[in-house]
């Protein structure tokens, strides 16, 4: 009888260390998984970052060349020197950039409206020449020239 009594006790003893293992193994797999998906959304967010940098200093080019804002996007690809070709947003996997109007000045954004990793929809952010999100705010936005300057932006 008590060798039974120990067997069961050391049994129970597995089945609870068991139990913990899998709740720690599930926990830490449910925070690589969320890891995992920051980091797509990071490296989709920095290839935006570069199409948009590209973009946008073609539209402030064109503007000092030609003394004015394009009417569309196409314009841009349809003139020699400025794009040879739009790139699918990465998270619309179109070609469908946004050509927005604020304040006298125009910018290239992102066709989507799901949410950048800071917040704010991807639709509403510009890039400054240093890679960073700015957002294209409807109240006093940064004029183009600067953004696409080495100025840092206030």
């Amino acid at each position: 009888m008590k060798i039974y009594d120990k067997f069961q006790s050391r049994r129970g003893g597995v089945i609870i260390i068991v139990i913990i293992f899998v709740m720690i193994a599930a926990v830490t797999a449910h925070k690589l998984a969320l890891n995992s998906e920051t980091a797509v959304r990071g490296a989709k967010e920095e290839l935006l970052k570069s199409y948009l940098l590209e973009y946008n200093m073609a539209l402030l080019r064109f503007n000092l060349e030609e003394k004015k804002w394009p009417a569309s996007i196409s314009e841009l690809t349809q003139k020699k020197g400025y794009l040879r070709n739009l790139y699918p947003d990465p998270f619309t996997k179109r070609a469908d950039y946004l050509l927005v109007e604020k304040k006298e000045n125009k910018y290239i954004v992102s066709a989507s409206s799901e949410k950048s990793l800071s917040g704010i929809p991807y639709n509403r952010l510009c890039v400054n020449a240093a890679r960073k999100f700015v957002p294209v705010a409807p109240v006093n936005p940064p004029p183009l020239m600067r953004l696409m300057s080495h100025m840092p932006v206030r």
